[in-house]
């Protein structure tokens, strides 16, 4: 009785190693899951528990009572930048023996939602500042700043649920 193995050169890494291929695909799952652990736990979790669509006054609260959490969400939305940034450069990595132009967009989108992620990171940050340094504020006072900052964070996330006004 005789064992044959055979492989196929369809799936290959860019070095015409199927091993490779394997271990990029694994390294691609473990990023992408770290991706959707940070994602799940700064936005889901921790926003959650500091943002109130509806009470400026509750949010200004929030920041400043509970300052360590605020700052560790902005820190786990740093870790969604940056897990998302090397999750686009894997997906490429993985895909760009298939179809290069395909896997160069879908990089391309990666980094861009990496950037605007960052973005809305930086104002978190901004209204955790705020919270504590009231004269760095507008109009609307400290509680209608980190609620404006609050809600543009959000849309930069995609989200459109509509609140009551900021500053009334």
């Amino acid at each position: 009785m005789t064992m044959t193995t055979t492989t196929t050169t369809d799936a290959v890494g860019p070095d015409g190693n199927p091993l490779a291929l394997k271990r990029t695909a694994r390294v691609t799952g473990v990023l992408y899951l770290g991706l959707a652990i940070t994602g799940a736990l700064s936005f889901l979790l921790i926003r959650t528990q500091l943002f109130d669509a509806g009470d400026p006054n509750s949010t200004l609260a929030n920041l400043t009572e509970r300052s360590g959490l605020a700052r560790l969400g902005i820190a786990l939305e740093m870790g969604t930048v940056i897990t998302q940034a090397l999750v686009a450069v894997w997906f490429y990595r993985l895909f760009r023996s298939v179809d290069s132009f395909a896997a160069g967009s879908l990089a391309a989108f990666g980094l861009v939602n990496a950037t605007i992620i960052s973005g809305s990171a930086a104002m978190l940050a901004a209204a955790v500042d705020v919270a504590g340094d009231t004269p760095h504020t507008a109009a609307g006072g400290s509680a209608g700043t980190a609620q404006l900052l609050y809600e543009l964070s959000g849309h930069l996330w995609g989200e459109s649920e509509q609140s009551s006004s900021v500053f009334g």
